[in-house]
C-alpha cells in the first residue's frame, strides 16, 4: 500500500515536471524566434545608418515583424516560463519533504 502511494505520488511529479519543462521548451522555441527577428530589424536599423530609403525599409521590416505585439508576448512568455519553473520548484521540493 505505501508502494503504491508513493508511486502515485512520484508519478504525479514526474507528470507535472514533464507538462512544465514541455511548456517552457515551446516557449523557448517562439522567444528564438522573436529574438531573430528582433535582431534582423535591429541590424536593418544599424545598416540604414542617416539614409532615408535604408531607414524606411528598416522600418518597413519593424512592421512587417509587428514590434508592439513580439514587445508585449515576449513579457508574458518570459512570466510564462517562469510560473512554470516555479510549479517544478515547487513539485520537486513537494516531493523531498514527502516522509516515504
Amino acid at each position: 500500500m505505501q508502494s503504491e502511494v508513493e508511486h502515485r505520488t512520484a508519478t504525479g511529479v514526474v507528470h507535472e515536471i514533464n507538462n512544465s519543462v514541455g511548456f517552457v521548451d515551446a516557449n523557448l522555441n517562439v522567444l528564438q524566434s522573436y529574438v531573430h527577428d528582433l535582431l534582423d530589424v535591429v541590424k536593418a536599423y544599424q545598416a540604414a545608418g542617416k539614409d532615408p530609403l535604408l531607414l524606411q525599409a528598416a522600418h518597413a521590416k519593424a512592421i512587417e515583424n509587428d514590434m508592439p505585439y513580439l514587445r508585449q508576448d515576449v513579457d508574458i512568455l518570459v512570466q510564462e516560463c517562469r510560473d512554470n519553473l516555479a510549479r517544478v520548484r515547487r513539485a520537486a521540493v513537494n516531493r523531498l519533504n514527502t516522509p516515504e
